[in-house]
Parts: structure tokens; C-alpha cells; sequence
């Protein structure tokens, strides 16, 4: 009788280490497919967040607009990276680093030997826009305080991470009020900008964006409880400042706005 226990227990978990050493080959086969999807393009968009606001509900039409424009200008394989700026640099969270699923058109003989299977790709298409729908409703929704608003410096250290691998587009989603240690606000919108961009490029915190693209779009209201619009001449210098910003870091293009441009 014992030796019938054992020998079931034994046959149990034979059964059992056969089903988890295929549930093992099946992830990683997944994790394969995934991986694959960068192999289709070299295009790198990075999407840099604002979490320093308090994100009311024209702030989040203003994102979920932006984003779906972003969203349809990728294709098979790009990458979207997403990071988010609080009151310190360090403190810069990468919430989602993922590639475009799909797979590129091909003749007959590539579908016979291809590994990239279309059905896969559609189903991992649903769980990139999701998890990257997730991520950017926890910025917008869970909001923390912030005692400053550290922009210029994130913006730097987040451009040295990955502009040395590629970056085809920056995106930033922000009010640009600047409020920091070398900045206080709204420093800004009233200093010189001549001097503050010396300042910048002496504490080598100029944007890592040479010969890219740059878009910016959330800017025009203040941080007060009714988010106030700015005024004229005030938004008129907050923007110069952060085009003159990146025109000195020879930004490619540069575009700043309310709406994503």
C-alpha cells in the first residue's frame, strides 16, 4: 500500500515538473515573440510625463488626445518609452518600455519561416495599449505632492539615457512651470533668458535632443486650484524660454503648445 502512495506521488510530480517545464518553454516563447517586435524598426519615441500638476479633466482630454495621435504615428516594432518628472531628477520613474507588436508584410517564403505569428502579435498589440493606458492613468489619477518642479534637469538626464541608442521623437507632457532649486518660479517667466541659458549649459543640463524632433503640449494654465489660465506676456516668456532651451540644444524641430502638435 505504502509503495502504491509512493509510486503515485512519484507519477504526480513527474506530471507536474513535464507541465511546468512546458509552461516554462511557452513564456519564454512569448517573451521571444515580444522581444522580436524591436528587431522591425530602430525608430525610438520617448514620452516624458508631468506629474508635478494636479491633472483636472481638460488636462486629461488634453493627454488622452495627445496620446492617441502618438499612439497612431507608431508602426511595427517602434519603440515608446515613458518616463515621468517629479521634483528630482533621480526620482524620474520609467513606467513602460515596450515595443510596437505586429508583423511586417512578407512574401511566402518568410511566411513559412518566419517566427512572428499574427494572431500573437494582435493579442499583444491589446496588452501594450492597455498596460501603457494603466501606467498613464496612475500619473493622472493618483496624484502626489510635489514640492518642486524639477523639468529642466529630468529633462536632461532622461535625453542622456537613451539618445545615444536613437531617439526619433521626444514628447513632453507638461505646463512648463519650471520650479526648482536653479529655477524657482517663476524665475522663468521673468529672468533673462540669455542668462538662464548660460546657466544650463554650465551645469551641463542642456536636453540630449540634437537633430530630433521635440513636441511639447500642456502648457497655458498656472498651478492654482482653478488652474488659471496665463496670461498673455507670461506664457508668451515661458514659452520663449523653453524654445530658445531647445534651439540651443539643436533640437531638430520644435513644437510647443496646449494640444499636441
Amino acid at each position: 500500500m505504502r509503495h502504491n502512495i509512493v509510486g503515485k506521488l512519484q507519477c504526480t510530480q513527474t506530471v507536474l515538473s513535464a507541465v511546468a517545464l512546458v509552461l516554462l518553454v511557452l513564456l519564454w516563447e512569448h517573451a521571444e515573440a515580444r522581444n522580436q517586435y524591436c528587431e522591425f524598426s530602430d525608430k525610438t519615441t520617448l514620452l516624458i510625463v508631468d506629474r508635478t500638476t494636479f491633472y483636472d479633466a481638460i488636462d486629461r482630454e488634453m493627454l488622452a488626445e495627445g496620446l492617441t495621435k502618438l499612439y497612431e504615428d507608431l508602426n511595427i516594432g517602434d519603440r515608446l518609452i515613458v518616463h515621468t518628472i517629479t521634483d528630482d531628477r533621480t526620482k524620474s520613474d520609467k513606467i513602460f518600455d515596450s515595443c510596437y507588436p505586429g508583423c511586417p508584410e512578407e512574401g511566402i517564403a518568410s511566411w513559412l519561416f518566419s517566427t512572428c505569428r499574427g494572431g500573437l502579435a494582435r493579442s499583444d498589440r491589446i496588452d501594450f495599449r492597455s498596460g501603457l493606458a494603466s501606467k498613464l492613468r496612475v500619473v493622472l489619477l493618483e496624484h502626489e505632492k510635489y514640492p518642486r518642479s524639477a523639468i529642466v534637469e529630468t529633462l536632461a538626464s532622461v535625453t542622456a539615457l537613451y539618445y545615444s541608442g536613437g531617439l526619433s521623437r521626444v514628447v513632453v507632457f507638461s505646463d512648463l512651470l519650471e520650479n526648482s532649486l536653479i529655477f524657482p518660479w517663476p524665475m522663468i517667466s521673468r529672468g533673462s533668458f540669455k542668462s538662464m541659458i548660460a546657466t544650463v549649459k554650465e551645469l551641463n543640463l542642456v536636453p540630449q535632443v540634437s537633430g530630433v524632433p521635440v513636441v511639447v503640449f500642456g502648457v497655458g494654465r498656472l498651478h492654482d486650484p482653478a488652474r488659471s489660465p496665463l496670461g498673455p506676456k507670461r506664457r508668451s516668456k515661458l514659452e520663449r524660454f523653453w524654445r530658445e532651451l531647445l534651439v540651443a540644444s539643436d533640437a531638430g524641430s520644435v513644437a510647443i503648445g496646449e494640444r499636441y502638435q
